[in-house]
């Protein structure tokens, strides 16, 4: 049967919700991942695809720290500058703002020495200035960002898949922003700050346009370019050359006139370009494409992007580059090698980046597999502790293009695990060339032995799901040299996930659709043949939703309470926990929580934000509770440390909550807890029209007027596990 829960959700004199109950988890990085190089002491920092490089100081220790963005999740990674290296601290990725998207770039506009944030908005970019007192905190300055032009004032046009300059072109102390033509994309537009000269200070962001040629310069094509009076549009001339662009303004020779690296969407090399003019008034005359050296020139498949920061310590810049791209289009790109690093020599005091260091910086610490890393957890050598086995999309070798299954045995205890790279190729797939793999285990056959269940993409792009049934009882040996294939429909972008959710001894199917929808499929197969049925195709009402597709779903008790909860993860990066779906209906809606992030650093709870194409799994790694390990889109994986209450209760006081007056006619309506809870108010129709976090022994009031005459459930949760419901009547 099919269940919609539709929702209007309105939030009541509080902040907004965030936390909802005991799901509570925080990120760690300190159990021990080893490949045939020694430890990977970055194992957790959830991979790179499409990085971004800034340095910001993000624990107040006058060091700057390495902030990275990944452009393919919208995902922060933050890693802590201890003198002579990184260490990675996720704990800091939740105190920036939580809608950073497509591209991020860190200065400091107000001369208070400390880096504010632009990045991009629907119109633009917007700004947020660094407010950090006692912890790092941001906020909103102006969105979106004005200049100058033509006498009007209007919003400041950047692409989404262009990265601008932000930087002090004409030496006087406030940034300015450069970014190629919004629409024409061929030359460059200057904006100059003119917070200097209206008020002798850098403290507002005040902007006009000077040029929209800036340089004298057009590009045409990938290494072709119009200087001087000449035009790329001229009748019998080159090409206007459209497309993302990256820019990167520096002066090397330090003579005050910024010289400037570009990259383009649809070129592998990047362009550098010598400033003959000034500050003031720039001149570009030749473009280089084998940059920094002919020897190991920047040359990526598709659009190279710069950035410059110390990494080395050596109180020199360095070079970075990355693929500026939202998707791998065309799996050209290899995301196990996509952060390349060019050291600054320094010998002649001029900003040369000659010494080609690796194309895997950070990621040659990391569990990294290049793209959607799928684990799953599985005693598999059945000496009592979970091992880990991961998938991913693929990676193209020798003109295919395929994945495998890396497998980690955890040598060490179940207490404390020590994870082990012991093949790359587990289980010999690659001669099978299938990608996007996604295992799961579930007893397929109900003979108490759990097999290996997977979905994956042949090379004619047919997704299936497979299987290698199970021959022993302790631990797991492949029954078979090559997987079979079950007769099941899924499409690309499904997220399938095996758990018996009716207790008969075979593994159910939880089938998160790409659309959004969640199935569940029970499994019927008997005397060696196999087959599902559909009992409901819109479990716990998760429907269809272009704002949560790529839906990823995975059933376990993750607080010890002897049920097994719905963990989900969708396009918009946060998990959700689901209470009681099995049996929910219309009038009986599933508990819907936001599994909720505890930052070390920070002693408030925030939202999940794992950014889309995150798959999830469970895995018992020493402690009372679960931990969960995350998927990420960017080919690595994160690790939460399970900070739940156990059994799901409260552990203190009985939660109760006070609802007066009751009935109510046209008038306040009060509503009181004990402990930190939320509260949603349900209709009739098990709809959700009203929802709030507040604090403890707070007076929550507001108007019945704006509830419809009818009988109310007021749901409350505390924050320690406690429910108590009130029923509402409004005459």
């Amino acid at each position: 049967m099919k269940y919609l829960f539709p929702i209007i959700a309105l939030l009541l004199l509080g902040p907004a919700v965030m936390a909802q109950e005991p799901f509570k988890f925080r990120p760690l990085n300190d159990i021990t991942v080893q490949n045939s190089t020694g430890n990977l002491d970055l194992a957790w920092a959830g991979g790179l695809n499409s990085a971004q490089f800034g340095t910001i100081d993000l624990n107040d220790d006058d060091l700057d720290d390495l902030f990275v963005f990944d452009r393919t999740t919208n995902k922060i990674i933050t890693l802590i500058n201890t003198g002579s290296d990184y260490r990675y601290d996720p704990g800091y990725e939740y105190l920036f703002p939580a809608n950073l998207n497509s591209w991020v770039l860190l200065a400091d506009y107000d001369c208070d020495g400390k880096k504010d944030i632009f990045t991009n908005t629907t119109f633009g970019l917007k700004v947020y200035k660094n407010t950090t007192e006692d912890k790092l905190s941001f906020e909103l300055q102006v969105d979106p960002l004005m200049t100058e032009s033509g006498g009007q004032m209007v919003n400041l046009q950047v692409s989404s898949s262009d990265i601008p300059a932000i930087v002090d072109v004409d030496g006087d102390g406030d940034l300015d922003i450069l970014t190629f033509r919004f629409g024409a994309s061929n030359s460059i537009e200057y904006h100059q700050n003119q917070s200097m000269e209206n008020n002798g200070n850098c403290e507002q962001l005040q902007y006009k346009l000077i040029s929209n040629r800036w340089g004298d310069f057009q590009e045409c094509e990938c290494g072709e370019y119009a200087f001087g009076g000449d035009d790329c549009n001229e009748p019998g001339g080159r090409q206007q050359h459209a497309g993302g662009k990256s820019l990167l303004l520096f002066d090397p020779d330090h003579n005050g006139a910024m010289d400037l690296i570009f990259g383009d969407e649809f070129c592998t090399n990047i362009a550098f370009m010598e400033n003959q003019g000034d500050g003031d008034n720039a001149l570009f005359t030749e473009g280089i494409v084998n940059y920094p050296n002919s020897s190991n020139p920047i040359d990526f498949f598709i659009f190279p992007c710069l950035f410059m920061a110390d990494v080395n310590f050596d109180g020199r810049e360095d070079l970075l580059a990355s693929p500026g791209v939202f998707e791998n289009f065309g799996l050209g790109v290899d995301f196990r090698r996509s952060s390349h690093l060019y050291l600054n020599d320094g010998v002649t005091g001029l900003e040369i980046f000659n010494i080609f260091e690796t194309d895997q910086f950070l990621q040659e610490r990391m569990i990294e597999l290049g793209e959607n890393a799928a684990p799953v957890f599985f005693d598999v050598d059945g000496d009592s502790d979970e091992d880990m086995i991961v998938g991913h999309r693929g990676n193209r070798e020798g003109g295919s293009y395929f994945a495998t299954y890396h497998f980690y045995e955890n040598t060490g205890t179940a207490e404390e695990p020590l994870f082990q790279l012991i093949s790359e190729d587990y289980l010999g797939l690659a001669d099978l060339t299938l990608n996007t793999l996604k295992p799961s285990f579930g007893d397929l056959d109900g003979d108490g032995r759990k097999d290996l269940l997977f979905s994956a993409a042949n090379g004619s792009g047919q997704t299936n799901i497979y299987y290698f049934l199970n021959s022993t009882s302790n631990g797991f040996q492949p029954g078979n040299s090559t997987p079979e294939v079950l007769n099941f429909n899924i499409q690309a972008g499904d997220h399938p996930h095996f758990a018996d959710m009716n207790f008969d001894g075979k593994a159910d199917l939880l089938l998160g659709r790409r659309a959004g929808r969640l199935e569940y499929w029970r499994n019927t197969s008997s005397g060696g043949s196999f087959s599902f049925e559909l009992l409901n195709d819109a479990l716990a009402g998760i429907i269809d939703d272009s704002f949560r597709r790529e839906l990823a779903p995975m059933a376990a008790d993750i607080n010890n309470d002897g049920e097994v909860e719905l963990v989900t993860t969708d396009a918009t990066g946060v998990m959700r926990v689901y209470r009681d779906f099995l049996d929910a209906t219309e009038s009986n809606p599933p508990q819907v929580f936001d599994l909720v992030i505890e930052p070390a650093t920070d002693e408030n709870s925030v939202r999940s934000r794992w950014g889309r194409g995150a798959t999830l799994a469970s895995a018992h790694l020493g402690g009372e509770l679960p931990h969960l390990v995350v998927g990420s889109k960017q080919g690595g994986l994160n690790i939460l440390e399970n900070l739940s209450v156990p059994g799901g209760g409260s552990g203190g006081e009985t939660f109760t909550l006070e609802l007066f007056p009751n009935p109510s006619v046209d008038d306040l309506i009060t509503l009181r807890g004990n402990q930190n809870f939320i509260f949603e108010i349900y209709n009739g129709l098990g709809q959700l029209v009203l929802s709030s976090q507040e604090d403890p022994n707070r007076l929550i009031r507001f108007d019945s007027g704006i509830l419809a005459p009818g009988i109310y459930l007021i749901n409350g949760i505390s924050m320690s596990g406690g429910k108590d419901v009130r029923r509402l009547i409004v005459l």
